[in-house]
């Protein structure tokens, strides 16, 4: 098969895996990561994925699931390195997070001092009223 028009990433597969069934495991399995990064990139709250399909009429939504049923050593471990694709963007992803659930915190913490301060002050208000 001729792979110079193929993405470098499906290059790579096919010249580190020379047999047809090993090539299409590490595919499938590419595929799962890249509809789920897919996925995660391009979600609403009304919409779990902004990509999705058609499928005996209904809409279907990426990421896509496999189950691979082989016999013991036929390599499905294989399959835990398509996971390394993912990983940059997922390290990213949790970055984004962490830094925005600080930010949350810190103004969270600051709506309560500042709604804690406005208490104390309407109970010294009410105290000074009732001497």
């Amino acid at each position: 098969m001729d792979t110079e028009d193929l993405p470098p990433i499906l290059k790579r597969i096919m010249q580190l895996h020379d047999d047809v069934v090993s090539r299409d495991k590490m595919i499938i399995g590419t595929l799962n990561i890249v509809s789920g990064l897919i996925g995660a990139a391009s979600g609403t709250p009304d919409m779990p994925s902004g990509v999705y399909g058609l499928y005996d009429g209904r809409k279907v939504y990426a990421p896509l699931y496999n189950i691979l049923f082989a016999n013991a050593g036929s390599s499905k471990g294989d399959l835990n390195f398509c996971r390394q694709l993912a990983k940059p963007l997922k390290d990213e992803m949790r970055r984004e997070y962490e830094g925005k659930k600080m930010e949350y915190e810190r103004l969270m913490a600051a709506y309560e001092a500042k709604r804690n301060r406005k208490a104390a002050e309407q109970k010294r208000k009410a105290a000074e009223q009732r001497m």
